[in-house]
């Protein structure tokens, strides 16, 4: 099926090429857009994929009974992992929402079948708002882990030697779906340091990582003790994705520290809130 093409009508424009299960709710799906063409974006920028309302295998509702539209395209927005310089696939770091309106109809398309894929990347959600060279703290939950993907991809492929210094929080350590990956970069590169972490050990134990919350990890020096480098206004600009709660909480933290949300001194705080991006989820 991968080399279907869209006919007359249809909305279908790409294939995906790879699916990766990761856990019954995450994936990673890397999409083939038929044109073969590539969209110029900078990393941590997002596009829209798509499926038709009434395709989906999962669902045994009569078509009256499925909400939107069988005949109406879902779209949500997902940011681009891979970076502007691979050819040929984009990749997308998903998690299903149980009861969404796409998600459940994503993970039901398998390895070969079609969806839509926006043409064009959105967003300013990028490493243009830190001054060049100056150090990042990358904090996520979820997959809000996904522009941090693209810009570390990015940057260290370039020879980049600007200091990152990555924090995830997730529930279960099986939700950390680019631990290997994040954990090579930061053995192979002595500017890029990674501290995941999860909240549930209880169901866990064989984790023996940090465990809690961020803000907790914040507060406990877990940052400083791990890099050398303290959580500070004059050390980190810092960049904020995922759960809006996380974000919330944190960003009070380090304003309390004396990071700042305006302005262009060190020390900036920028968030990106993509579940409010994304309510066909």
């Amino acid at each position: 099926m991968a080399d279907q093409k869209s006919s007359p009508g249809d909305p279908y424009n790409a294939v995906i090429e790879v699916r990766h299960q990761l856990n019954p709710l995450l994936a990673i799906f890397k999409v083939r857009p038929d044109s073969g063409e590539m969209m110029n974006f900078i990393p941590g920028q997002y596009t829209v994929l798509g499926l038709i309302g009434g395709e989906s295998r999962s669902f045994n509702a009569q078509p009256e009974e499925i909400s939107p539209p069988v005949d109406r395209v879902i779209q949500s927005t997902y940011t681009l992992c891979n970076t502007p310089e691979e050819k040929g696939l984009y990749e997308f770091y998903v998690m299903q929402i149980v009861g969404g309106a796409l998600t459940p109809r994503l993970f039901d398309r398998q390895q070969g079948e079609r969806l839509y894929l926006g043409n064009e990347a959105r967003g300013d959600f990028t490493l243009d708002l830190v001054p060049s060279q100056r150090p990042v703290l990358m904090i996520a939950t979820g997959t809000g882990l996904s522009p941090f993907i693209s810009m570390l991809r990015s940057e260290l492929g370039r020879g980049s030697k600007r200091r990152f210094v990555v924090v995830e929080g997730v529930r279960y350590s099986w939700n950390l779906g680019y631990r290997d990956e994040l954990t090579r970069m930061a053995a192979q590169h002595e500017n890029v340091s990674y501290i995941p972490t999860i909240t549930r050990v209880e169901l866990d134990p064989d984790w023996s990582g940090p465990v809690g919350r961020i803000r907790l990890l914040l507060d406990d020096d877990v940052v400083e003790n791990a890099t050398g480098i303290p959580v500070a206004p004059d050390q980190f600009d810092v960049l904020l994705c995922g759960n809006p709660g996380m974000i919330d909480e944190v960003t009070s933290f380090l304003v309390a520290r004396g990071f700042s949300t305006e302005g262009r001194e060190p020390g900036r705080i920028h968030a990106e809130r993509y579940w409010e991006k994304a309510p066909a989820t």
